[in-house]
């Protein structure tokens, strides 16, 4: 677990969590590497930690693997539901909602950090326009050793990242490291997010609109740009609800771009 200014990220490797209620009013979180048998006092219900403290980091022994971190009760709703990839979406948008690629301020901090966020992500995730736009577009940019640093290191990283496609009307997938995404939606995202520990980063938005009405979605990248263009397409159209988040972190550049990391709220 990464920990940063009262906030946690989850950094989810093969790891099994094990919750239970503390003393007091946070929960102890207890990762086991998987095929590493848990010792009796870490099964739910059993005894206290190390010198009999729950979540104590130190002053006694501990099998190897297993790791005791104090979460807040705030917090253990979201790690039980997410001991695997989360899948983040991810967008840019204008003040007016229009998330039409044109219409950014597409300068090096905004490539800098989506490609940053990228890194960060074991997988992207497309549906096919999203995806032909991609891929008519960056292979290019890669080979050009005169295109712009940022914009270059975007593309490269882009072209060697684990890239799935969801289409049902295009089986023939030749830019390298693209794989297309088979059978039911929610089986196979699901099945996705389960093997990369990573998570995945989503950048489409029909796709993710389909995949927000099923509930997959963990996390949210929305960068805002100061930017009125009067016309559409716009986000999350045709939802059948209305969705609740917590902000985590805002992050401003220089362009006067706001980047705004959200997460779904339990419940």
């Amino acid at each position: 677990m990464e920990f940063g200014e009262g906030l946690f990220t989850p950094s989810y490797g093969s790891s099994v969590f094990l919750l239970r209620r503390s003393s007091n009013v946070s929960y102890v979180l207890r990762t086991v590497s998987r095929g590493v048998e848990p010792r009796a006092e870490d099964r739910p219900g059993g005894g206290e930690g190390p010198q009999g403290r729950p979540g104590a980091a130190g002053g006694g022994s501990q099998d190897e693997g297993v790791k005791l971190i104090d979460v807040p009760t705030s917090d253990t709703g979201y790690l039980e539901s997410h001991a695997m990839g989360l899948l983040t979406f991810g967008l840019n948008v204008t003040l007016d909602g229009c998330i039409d690629h044109t219409q950014a301020i597409a300068d090096d901090d905004l490539h800098d950090y989506w490609t940053q966020l990228m890194d960060q992500s074991g997988a992207m995730l497309f549906g096919r326009n999203t995806y032909e736009l991609m891929e008519g577009a960056w292979p290019a940019v890669a080979r050009d050793e005169k295109a712009p640093r940022a914009m270059r290191e975007w593309a490269q990283k882009l072209e060697a990242k684990a890239k799935y496609v969801v289409s049902g009307s295009r089986s023939d997938f030749p830019w390298q490291n693209t794989i297309k995404v088979e059978g039911d939606l929610r089986e196979a995202i699901s099945a996705l997010k389960a093997k990369t520990e990573r998570g995945v980063l989503v950048g489409a938005p029909k796709l993710a609109a389909a995949l927000e009405e099923l509930g997959l979605i963990d996390e949210y990248r929305i960068v805002v740009h100061p930017i009125i263009s009067g016309r559409g397409p716009t986000l999350f159209h045709g939802l059948s609800s209305a969705r609740h988040l917590e902000l985590l972190s805002t992050q401003r550049f220089k362009s006067g771009v706001q980047a705004l990391h959200f997460r779904r709220k339990a419940g």
